[in-house]
């Protein structure tokens, strides 16, 4: 016999044996109400009722016992069908309830142990740690920075400080403008300090970009920003020049705008002397090289928004 025959036979067993129990009760139910039913093999009319309801109920039961074991050998696929429904990501992204059902995940894999300040934590990860309203991220940020003491008495220092890193945009057709700012102190005499950009290129392409200095208070404030669009990566090579006296500002640093993968700081130093900060990092940075004309730190992870280094430097 055909399998396919054979095996439809045997998928057909639990619903036929379900069949005539439900038909054995109803026969033993009619003859209980029909008077003119005759004893059989000797037993009361009475007997033979219950006895055939009684057989009816057995076998539907078998009939509905079968039916459900043969579904539950089907409930594990039904079970992967509906995690992949839950969870797959092409069924997520149509999810409109994804901040509130991440929040109830976290709560619940923290255990709900701060229950006071739960909504604070678990609004600045979202807001702060995860990118969710960043569409970039810096790659392999590196920086040296050369800084000479020009004047010991009245302890101007020059600083050459080149940075290179590659900016990875989530979409090529998106235009950004990136942002680049520059505070150091002049004590009340613009003269003592200055800022300037030697060179910058993106993606080997030299930009001049347009300076703006203002000397505000006993700061000069500097920024400027240029045009990203069209790639889904920017490699950005800097240079920039700065003078001021340590007696007027003795603290130089940098915080990253945007979540920086990989991360590298260097000074070398002539005349002066640099105490090295991480600047709210989750980790400090390695010290790979420290002597009295080279620091070379480095940070392998990322460094989130804000986060970044500060140094204070001293005549040597």
């Amino acid at each position: 016999m055909n399998k396919k025959i054979l095996n439809s036979l045997r998928n057909s067993i639990p619903w036929i044996l379900a069949g005539l129990g439900v038909i054995f009760i109803i026969m033993g139910e009619i003859l209980n109400l029909t008077q003119s039913t005759k004893p059989i093999l000797d037993y009361s009319k009475e007997k033979f009722n219950g006895a055939l309801i009684e057989i009816g109920k057995a076998v539907l039961i078998s009939g509905v016992a079968s039916i459900t074991l043969n579904s539950l050998r089907y409930m594990g696929i039904y079970n992967e069908e509906l995690i992949k429904l839950l969870f797959d990501t092409k069924f997520l992204r149509n999810r409109h309830d994804l901040p509130s059902y991440w929040q109830k995940v976290t709560k619940e894999l923290l255990s709900d142990k701060f229950p006071k300040i739960n909504d604070l934590i678990l609004n600045d990860v979202q807001e702060i740690y995860l990118p969710t309203s960043s569409f970039k991220y810096y790659e392999n940020f590196w920086q040296h920075t050369n800084i000479k003491m020009t004047d010991k008495s009245t302890e101007m220092i020059d600083i050459v400080q080149t940075t290179k890193f590659t900016v990875v945009a989530v979409d090529k057709d998106k235009t950004d403008h990136q942002l680049f700012t520059n505070r150091c102190c002049h004590g009340g005499k613009h003269a003592n300090a200055t800022y300037s950009v030697t060179s910058l290129f993106i993606n080997k392409k030299p930009i001049t970009p347009e300076i703006e200095n203002n000397y505000e208070g006993n700061f000069l404030d500097s920024k400027f920003s240029v045009t990203l669009s069209g790639s889904d990566t920017y490699e950005i090579e800097m240079v920039c020049r700065k003078t001021y006296s340590l007696k007027n500002d003795c603290i130089m640093g940098y915080r990253h705008q945007n979540i920086t993968h990989n991360s590298t700081v260097q000074f070398q130093l002539d005349g002066v002397k640099v105490e090295f900060n991480p600047l709210g990092t989750l980790k400090d940075f390695e010290t790979k090289t420290q002597n009295d004309s080279l620091i070379v730190k480095e940070y392998v992870g990322l460094l989130y928004k804000n986060q970044g280094y500060t140094a204070y430097l001293k005549k040597k």
